[in-house]
């Protein structure tokens, strides 16, 4: 007599008819391919459920592995599985996992896989000291990583969780879109330019507008501390005055440097309250670097002096006699 036979099942030591209550798992007692008589389901996973069984042909226990992705298939009443969707992933996967290379990959070595009852099986050899339930959960921990026959990944058990994506469903771009993008994307591409055009131009102008140039203003006189010399920015008008720290000066001339913004400048030098030297000049860039002063002498007001007038005497008038009126004789009367 066999030991399964015997009333309780030596190899998980449960009683025959005190079975796991694993979902889905098949009735202790079936027969797969005339040659394995399945005992009780130790333990499942999202992928397998593993039972211990007897190898009638090697007279030995062994550890029976069928893929049952729970979430997509049910068992139905003949024992077959019945799958509910995705029904080429779980084809493609159900191919994989019987020839699959998992050695490195599983805690055991498969001796043998087959097809039945609309899934797969995977077999494999339990010595007589290893305990079945121990080496079950070993398994289904294991992940089952589906590879070609190089060792490359191919899928993984969540790839048989993800419906594909119905046609209907499928993303076409809109007919409007389709035969305007060229227009959408060169309008894109139009603001895109002048978005930067305005950039530029607004960065290069607040450059220029705030960038200073160093100006040398030269005066061909020396400096003396009776002098003031006074710059004004014709665009604003204010006047500041020349720090005499940044005046230099030798026995025939004076100098000053100054940083200027852009613009027009008058620049004029008093020497006790009188103007000595004034000049206008414009500060377009670098140029230009030297400015000179020209230096001139107010020239002085001077009242003319009255002349002494001549005196005259009047002269005599000169006295007229009367001319004699003329006599006129009387015309004698005519007679009658």
């Amino acid at each position: 007599m066999n030991e399964w036979d015997a009333a309780q099942c030596s190899f998980c030591g449960y009683e025959k008819g005190d079975e796991r209550p694993v979902t889905g798992a098949l009735p202790s007692g079936t027969q797969i391919e005339n040659r394995y008589t399945l005992g009780n389901a130790l333990s499942s996973s999202r992928q397998s459920i593993g039972y211990v069984a007897w190898d009638a042909r090697m007279n030995t226990r062994v550890l029976v592995e069928e893929f049952f992705p729970a979430a997509i298939v049910s068992r139905g009443a003949d024992g077959r599985i019945v799958i509910k969707r995705n029904k080429e992933q779980f084809a493609r996967a159900r191919a994989l996992f019987l020839d699959a290379p998992l050695e490195g990959i599983r805690p055991l070595k498969c001796s043998h896989s087959f097809d039945t009852l609309n899934t797969a099986m995977r077999v494999y050899p339990l010595d007589e000291h290893q305990d079945a339930l121990t080496r079950m959960e070993e398994l289904l921990d294991a992940p089952i990583l589906f590879r070609d026959p190089a060792g490359s990944p191919l899928m993984s058990i969540n790839g048989l969780l993800i419906p594909p994506l119905p046609k209907s469903r499928e993303y076409k771009p809109s007919s409007y879109f389709d035969k305007n993008r060229k227009r959408r994307s060169l309008v894109i591409a139009l603001i895109s330019l002048i978005a930067v055009c305005v950039i530029g131009i607004a960065l290069w102008a607040g450059y220029t507008m705030l960038s200073k140039y160093s100006i040398e203003i030269k005066l061909n006189a020396p400096y003396s501390a009776a002098q003031t010399w006074m710059l004004s920015r014709v665009e604003d008008g204010n006047m500041i005055s020349v720090n005499a720290g940044d005046i230099q000066s030798d026995d025939t001339a004076a100098f000053a440097k100054l940083s200027l913004r852009r613009g027009n400048y008058s620049i004029n030098v008093a020497q006790d309250g009188k103007e000595i030297a004034r000049t206008v000049f414009a500060v377009e860039g670098a140029q230009p670097s030297e400015v000179a002063l020209p230096t001139y002498t107010p020239v002085p007001v001077i009242m003319p002096t009255p002349s002494p007038v001549p005196s005259v005497a009047p002269s005599p008038e000169p006295s007229v006699a009367p001319s004699p009126e003329p006599s006129v004789a009387p015309s004698p009367e005519p007679s009658v």
